[in-house]
């Protein structure tokens, strides 16, 4: 009989044990993913040319230039041209950045896609519910870190990380929409508005 009672118990250790290792399974897996996307990435010399395109549409607007035509005209290592495409709204909030040195503008534009990253997978996992969505799961973290440390050398992350790009920003705007209660105080709509005045593209959400 005390064997049968103890048994639970041991099963419930060994649950434990097992959740514990898991957790720690995957947050080694996001530190070596990151820690060799970075080996990667600074071995590659990115250039972040959009970054750079975004940062002289900022200067554009302090400075009293014109945003299109020949207003911005960044050339690329191969020659070509690029210039701004982005809606009036876009530059003023680029005018933010416009005072940041190029090198440090990299470094902070990285950190805060990484973090984006992460966040759009938290949200993305909210969005779909079940067992992520539960609080105080403790795998779940070490999960959603791993996914989003995978992510990272995926194509369309890759490239935004690669170019300075806002794509993660636009899309935690609108998930960070989607996944408002309704009796949320954020009025829903309010994240695809701002999304869609920075890049037309998420006007179609």
């Amino acid at each position: 009989m005390a064997a049968l009672l103890d048994r639970p118990d041991r099963e419930d250790q060994r649950g434990v044990r097992g959740s514990r290792r898991l957790t720690i399974l995957l947050a080694v897996f996001a530190g070596v993913s990151l820690a060799g996307y970075l080996v990667v990435r600074a071995l590659a010399h990115p250039t972040m040319i959009d970054m750079v395109v975004y940062r002289a549409e900022g200067q554009a607007v302090l400075h009293g230039r014109a945003l299109y035509g020949d207003g911005v005209q960044i050339k690329t290592s191969a020659g070509n041209v690029l210039p701004a495409t982005y809606p009036p709204f876009a530059a003023l909030l680029f005018a933010v950045i416009s005072w940041v040195p190029v090198g440090v503008l990299k470094v902070l534009v990285t950190a805060a896609n990484v973090v984006l990253l992460g966040f759009v997978v938290h949200l993305a996992a909210k969005l779909v519910g079940g067992w992520l969505d539960r609080p105080g799961f403790a795998e779940r973290w070490a999960l959603l870190a791993a996914v989003a440390a995978g992510g990272l050398w995926f194509e369309p992350v890759w490239t935004t990380l690669r170019y300075g790009q806002i794509n993660l920003a636009l899309c935690a705007l609108v998930l960070f929409d989607l996944t408002r209660p309704p009796t949320s105080r954020w009025p829903r709509g309010l994240g695809v508005g701002l999304a869609t005045g920075i890049k037309l593209t998420p006007g179609v959400f």
